[in-house]
């Protein structure tokens, strides 16, 4: 897995009154076929993705979706 993936933009997800910095990224090589650990379908080359601290990468709006059900 690549972990040099190019940012497109940084994005704030709230968890219990916590700030979680995050970072949209474009899908490339290391991230691609990788399942969403929400939807647990594939990442594809070419989509965006959020990239959490723990290196962890969703659809956006999926972990978007999780985020706002458990807060």
């Amino acid at each position: 897995m690549s972990t040099n993936a190019q940012p497109m933009a940084m994005d704030n997800l709230y968890l219990s009154r916590k700030v979680l910095y995050t970072r949209v990224i474009k899908v490339e090589e290391g991230y691609a076929k990788q399942p969403c650990a929400v939807c647990f379908e594939e990442l594809l080359i070419g989509g965006k993705a959020i990239l959490l601290p723990c290196s962890h990468v969703y659809h956006c709006g999926c972990i978007r979706k999780w985020f706002k059900m458990i807060n």
